[in-house]
């Protein structure tokens, strides 16, 4: 593997591992339990984006390590202005050039790997991994049982769904938007719209076709067989079946 990949990779990494401890470490503008769910959803974010870049060379884990950046770089203005956030700011800054260097482009693929989920699977799985940093930011009070909830249920849900579990699809598709609601209406104004907008997405990705076929993959079908009359066989099979031209069995040789 080139170094360049890796180095990106890693600095998106430590980046996130910087910006999470600034915004647990801080009074403001989070809660401590917000401020938690937001940073542990940022090093996750991180792992996946750098996972997909690495190992798959994904396209779609470039732009997610980007996002990942410009979002921290936009909520450090919130941040205490000290030392501390001008050196994470430095690093994030670092990372998002390396991410956007040509040698990070020239590494991802152009295209979709073969055999590689659809396009809208893949957002659907991005869209519930972020969710519990919306929640996180849409309730800076704290969440509640039904904010936490959520949280917990979208990051099990892309679990299962990401193992093509049958089950994580109809959980998204009918259970999810109950507690989505809940968590959206007891969060308050505004952020229960933020929360409702994101589990309304990802509602609507899991009803889509791709969405269904990555957990019940197409089965070759099913096609009946004829038996075929030894008299239209070739010869050459039926003497490598050791087969007699009837059809039978022949007799050891010397028997």
């Amino acid at each position: 593997m080139p170094r360049f990949p890796f180095l990106a990779g890693a600095a998106v990494v430590a980046a996130s591992v910087a910006w999470a401890l600034r915004l647990v470490s801080a009074d403001e503008p989070l809660a401590a339990s917000s401020a938690v769910l937001v940073a542990g959803d940022a090093l996750l974010l991180a792992i996946v984006a750098t996972a997909g870049l690495l190992l798959a060379r994904s396209q779609w884990a470039r732009y997610l390590a980007v996002g990942l950046l410009a979002a921290e770089t936009a909520l450090a203005a919130a941040l205490p202005r000290d030392g501390w956030t001008w050196a994470v700011l430095a690093a994030v800054g670092t990372a998002g050039v390396l991410m956007a260097a040509p040698a990070a482009s020239r590494w991802v693929r152009r295209l979709p790997a073969v055999g590689g989920p659809p396009p809208r699977v893949v957002v659907l799985l991005v869209v519930l991994v972020t969710l519990p940093g919306v929640v996180g930011l849409a309730v800076p009070g704290g969440p509640g049982a039904a904010q936490w909830a959520l949280a917990v249920g979208a990051l099990v849900l892309a679990w299962g769904y990401s193992r093509a579990h049958a089950s994580a699809l109809w959980g998204l598709r009918l259970g999810f938007p109950l507690v989505a609601l809940a968590g959206a209406v007891t969060a308050g104004w505004p952020g229960g719209v933020a929360i409702g907008a994101v589990a309304a997405a990802v509602t609507a990705l899991a009803w889509l076709r791709d969405a269904r076929l990555a957990a019940f993959p197409l089965a070759p079908p099913r096609v009946e067989t004829y038996r075929i009359p030894p008299e239209l066989a070739p010869p050459e099979v039926l003497d490598a079946a050791g087969l007699d031209r009837s059809g039978r069995r022949r007799a050891p040789e010397g028997s």
